[in-house]
């Protein structure tokens, strides 16, 4: 159809883009080809797409592809990290304001230098402390390493190694820090009047050069992740590159601002230290201590080096702030999926490095600018501060700890899984099989005690290990190995038309309840389930092996209500989980499903439809069973799921939920239960959709988030990291919209033919998935006329990357266009697309100026969400 044609087509477009930037004369379509067929370029598509992405999939299933642990970050690892920088930072605040007050309350006294034996043995076990856990992360990271460098057939990308890098040189210079720290203490401890040994100043020099050092290598580690916009960085067809992806002389040239402040910074520590040494430290007799009246005050010359040296390392703060907020720039206009873990550095930063780095310089501040002339700064000066060893040892450490690659096992091999899409309904069948022909043969799976599988408890191994064992044939033992969820992205596409027709059935707006049954094979039979006090509504469709319920998102005042009853209830029958804690769930959504016995007429309705016998069986037994729902809708289809996963335990391996937009239902105890009952849960979010962040408080998303954007980027079950780079913002409403979902999966599905966005296979994938139902009219989509710039001339008109100048005229959205002279009988056969894709879009009428490489809009008509 035309539809399909369109997004072939586009398909063949981007994939042939580096041969039209190259003034390659072949053209993108063989004449004969082009026969307005249904499957008219789908030979094409797949000759010519055995693409870059295709050849990066067979080299990665070569080898072993490191992640580093900021890559695969978990929730719970995010609250751990969150914590310990918390109560590390009250104690440290703790102990400033200590220090205050013995500088301002026995500050001018002897007696403050004669007796800090005690002080001094206290500082000495801190800094032992904290070089111990520098010694212990270095130690863990060296042996990590050095197993990874064992393994065949390993693969590392270039950023992975640089920031690898990055964090074992931090650990290093860190570590000789807390030595040369260290080092003036022993000293004090063991002779007497130390504090006034020219070794113990010079012991400070070295140890202000490794602060200097540390300072200025976390300023070039974030300045690396700033774009490079050198000579020919925005030519067309120029892929975007940042400053750490440039050879090493040409991020020293880049750097050579910050090495030269660091030079300077140096040199006034130098040059503060000459002068104690020749001026101070000159008038005190070597291994004597003063006697009578000693002032610690220091001359107008070493106060301003003082001075000047400490705004030295504070302007550090400023550098490394400048940096971040450049690269943070740079990154917004950057792909998600190609820069991912540049996205993750960047707000590891943000989060820890920033807040850490602020702290630790306004500690210095303090200790050696407040009352510059007591005796308690000279010992600051001297032997260093706690709380600036303690800050800097845990920024240093959580840097090495995300950085250090994660260990490969049966449970990380799993986690990769839940991270991959099926195309095609059929792929997801055949590659679940597979994973569980490779669960029931795995060595590593028979002997491992628990195995952790994405979405579901931790097994117990042993039982299920001896039901494995018991059978001879891996094909019956497959049947007994839990399956993985798996997204398949054509049941989301066939599932979002249902949530169109749970909008629109028994309204006045046109739409085809026929083509949502022809998604499915059989599917004849079609029914609706409301409530009328309430208004919810509920649309049924079934056919032999699939039962579909779709339920109806806010559109009235009845649903409004319900949205804003936002306090909880205990899910009933009530209970609790393990750790005696209610399993609680928002009382409007719950209020909905359950008012005037809604839940019970549905879930008859439906087992009596799937049960022995029903309408909807399938030849091998129970039918798969689709619940899904828009908004307000995906939230009662997690309900309805729950609720008929516990009531009719034989459907509930054949339970899926795929939401959109949809909020949270319940507290952390009922989406646990809920993910054990229905693992093959998936909730889309669509860019900046606030509805799925709220309601605040203790409420939880229930359901493996997928997040994708009108920009083609398409993130399976994300990180924490991932959620907290990608929401930028509040909230956007409309993309809430079920039009602006459309749009984001169209994007996805036209990204698998660049070499930025797409995921392995995804452009085969993409071709098969076309070719199994009209994409476009599933999606709601009309597609208008493609930009072709005069006709006559037979000039196709492709998006590309922008050239500086044009960017330069285009502003901030920085639009370009490349233009190529194509063959007379191509500029025909892409005439003739056009004009099927005009009587498309003149039939469905609804038409706008959104871009996507093809023009396309969502229906016009209202969609309310909560």
């Amino acid at each position: 159809m035309a539809s399909m044609d369109a997004l072939l087509c586009g398909g063949v477009v981007c994939n042939n883009l580096p041969s039209l930037c190259c003034g390659d004369k072949e053209p993108l379509l063989e004449p004969l080809e082009v026969d307005g067929s249904r499957f008219s370029h789908a030979s094409v598509l797949w000759q010519r797409t055995t693409s870059r992405l295709s050849t990066k999939a067979e080299e990665g299933a070569k080898g072993n592809q490191i992640v580093l642990l900021l890559e695969s970050l978990r929730k719970g690892e995010v609250l751990a990290f969150q914590i310990t920088v918390l109560v590390t930072t009250l104690l440290l605040q703790a102990y400033i304001i200590a220090l205050l007050v013995l500088k301002f309350t026995r500050h001018q006294t002897l007696a403050v230098l004669q007796q800090q034996h005690r002080w001094f043995k206290a500082q000495l076990i801190l800094y032992a402390v904290t070089m111990l856990a520098t010694l212990y992360v270095g130690i863990r990271l060296a042996a990590r390493l050095r197993l990874i460098r064992k393994q065949p057939q390993k693969v590392w990308s270039r950023r992975q190694k640089i920031l690898v890098i990055d964090a074992v040189v931090l650990l290093c210079t860190q570590f000789m820090q807390q030595v040369w720290a260290m080092v003036p203490l022993v000293i004090g401890l063991v002779r007497k009047c130390s504090w006034f040994s020219k070794d113990v100043s010079a012991f400070a020099f070295l140890r202000e050069i490794a602060l200097i050092t540390v300072l200025a290598w976390m300023c070039s580690m974030v300045h690396g992740m700033t774009r490079w916009k050198g000579k020919g960085a925005f030519d067309i067809g120029a892929k975007p590159k940042l400053v750490v992806d440039l050879p090493i002389r040409a991020q020293l040239r880049l750097h050579m601002p910050l090495i030269a402040y660091t030079a300077v910074v140096m040199a006034m520590t130098l040059v503060r230290l000459i002068y104690r040494e020749t001026s101070v430290l000159a008038d005190i007799p070597a291994g004597q201590c003063p006697t009578g009246k000693f002032s610690c005050n220091v001359s107008k010359t070493e106060k301003a080096a003082i001075i000047l040296a400490t705004i030295g390392l504070l302007g550090y703060s400023g550098i490394y702030l400048y940096y971040l907020w450049r690269a943070t720039r740079d990154h917004r206009r950057l792909p998600y999926a190609q820069f991912r873990l540049t996205f993750l550095y960047l707000r590891m930063h943000a989060r820890h490095g920033t807040f850490i780095m602020g702290f630790m310089l306004i500690t210095i501040a303090i200790v050696q600018l407040i009352e510059i002339d007591s005796c308690w700064t000279y010992i600051a000066l001297q032997f260093g501060s706690v709380p600036t060893q303690v800050a800097f040892t845990m920024l240093v450490v959580i840097f090495a700890i995300l950085l250090k690659p994660r260990k490969r096992d049966l449970g990380h091999t799993l986690e990769d899984w839940s991270h991959e899409v099926a195309w095609t309904e059929e792929e997801r069948d055949e590659v679940l099989a597979d994973r569980a022909r490779q669960l029931a043969s795995s060595t590593e799976f028979e002997e491992s005690e628990f195995l952790p599988l994405p979405g579901l408890p931790t097994l117990h191994m042993p039982e299920v290990t001896g039901q494995l064992l018991s059978l001879v044939a891996v094909d019956e033992a497959e049947q007994h190995v839990p399956r993985v969820a798996m997204l398949c992205f054509e049941t989301m596409i066939k599932l979002f038309y249902f949530c169109r027709l749970a909008y629109r059935v028994g309204t006045d707006v046109p739409i085809s309840v026929e083509h949502g049954l022809s998604l499915f094979p059989g599917m004849v039979g079609q029914e609706v389930v409301e409530e009328v006090l309430t208004d919810t509504r509920a649309f049924l469709a079934w056919g032999p092996g699939t039962l579909v319920v779709s339920f109806r998102g806010t559109a009235t005042r009845k649903n409004i209500i319900t949205d804003i009853k936002i306090w909880k209830v205990a899910h009933q029958p009530r209970r609790r989980n393990k750790l005696g804690r209610t399993l609680l769930v928002h009382l409007g959504f719950y209020r909905a499903w359950r008012h005037n016995g809604f839940s019970e007429r549905l879930l008859a309705r439906v087992s009596e439809l799937a049960g022995p016998g029903g309408e909807a069986e399938g030849p091998d037994g129970p039918p798969r069973v689709l619940f899904t729902g828009h908004s307000l809708g995906g939230a009662l289809a997690v309900l309805a799921a729950g609720d008929l996963a516990r009531a009719a335990p034989a459907l509930a391996p054949r339970l899926s939920v795929y939401t959109f937009g949809a909020p949270r239902v319940g507290n952390g105890p009922f989406v646990q239960e809920f993910l054990t009952l229905v693992p093959d849960c998936w909730a889309m979010v669509n860019d900046q959709d606030p509805v799925p962040r709220i309601p605040k408080g203790w409420f939880h998303n229930a359901g493996n988030p997928v997040l994708l954007n009108p920009r083609g980027d398409l993130i399976i079950r994300p990180s924490e990291f991932d959620v907290i780079s990608i929401n930028t913002s509040g909230g956007v409403a409309a993309h809430h919209m079920l039009g602006a979902y459309a749009l984001s999966t169209y994007a996805v599905m036209k990204e698998q033919f660049g070499e930025d966005k797409g995921l392995p296979g995804g452009d085969a994938g993409v071709v098969t998935l076309a070719s199994h139902f009209d994409v476009m009219e599933t999606l709601t989509l009309s597609v208008v006329e493609n930009k072709v710039q005069d006709s006559s001339a037979s000039a196709a008109v492709l998006t590309t990357p922008p050239s500086q100048a044009e960017v330069q005229r285009g502003g901030k959205k920085g639009v370009a266009v490349a233009t190529r002279e194509v063959p007379k009988v191509e500029a025909d056969a892409l005439e003739r697309q056009v004009d099927a894709k005009e009587g498309s879009a003149a039939g469905s009428g609804s038409l706008t100026d959104v871009e996507l490489g093809l023009e396309l809009q969502p229906s016009t008509s209202p969609q309310p969400g909560p």
